[in-house]
């Protein structure tokens, strides 16, 4: 009776048959236990983004800024809001590696916008003052300085269609930062005889 026995030594294989002894050997070629390939990710530049966050840092759906409440009178009479609350701060991220950017504000429809309520409305323009020195400025990510390159703008009063400025980031501005703002006073002029009611007008803000 024959008996096979299969050996293994130095990597070569080894065939011995008893009656004969006879070594029938192969050599075995092993294979590597490791192998390398390489990974890769694009990155490509990325974008401004702009929106109001709540206290919990999430993104308030439909904000709003509410003036406080006044009676109607015969005379012009002024009434203030705050642009940016806790629970409604406005959040600037720059997502990209360029470091300016400039921060606006204007009605949805420049020069033609109104205060309005059902048919009653009222103008905005020469009207509607925003004070941005007013403001703070509060980082919303680690690391992201508040100060070097960032300006709060003077604002003024809407005159014509052109928006006003809020904050502006020069060259040593932080990127790939985010900030939220916070503060920013608004004066509106409500016109002698206006009737009572809601009035709301659309606001628009833009990061270029």
């Amino acid at each position: 009776m024959k008996q096979t026995v299969f050996k293994k030594t130095l990597g070569v294989s080894c065939m011995a048959l008893a009656a004969g002894f006879l070594l029938v050997c192969g050599q075995i070629v092993l294979a590597d236990n490791n192998a390398g390939t390489d990974l890769t990710q694009e990155i490509t530049g990325g974008i401004r983004e702009l929106a109001f966050h709540d206290d919990a840092d999430e993104v308030v759906p439909s904000p709003s800024v509410e003036f406080d409440s006044t009676v109607t009178s015969v005379n012009d009479q002024e009434t203030n809001g705050t642009l940016g609350v806790a629970t409604q701060k406005i959040y600037l991220a720059n997502g990209t590696e360029t470091p300016e950017w400039t921060m606006n504000m204007n009605v949805a429809d420049p020069g033609l916008s109104m205060w309005t309520d059902g048919s009653n409305q009222y103008d905005y323009m020469n009207k509607l003052t925003v004070n941005p020195t007013t403001g703070t400025i509060e980082a919303a990510l680690t690391g992201c300085d508040t100060s070097e390159g960032l300006n709060l703008a003077s604002g003024g009063t809407f005159e014509s269609a052109d928006a006003l400025t809020l904050a502006t980031a020069g060259g040593a501005a932080d990127v790939l930062c985010a900030w939220y703002f916070t503060g920013i006073d608004l004066e509106q002029t409500i016109p002698g005889q206006t009737p009572t009611g809601n009035y709301e007008l659309p606001m628009v803000l833009s990061v270029n």
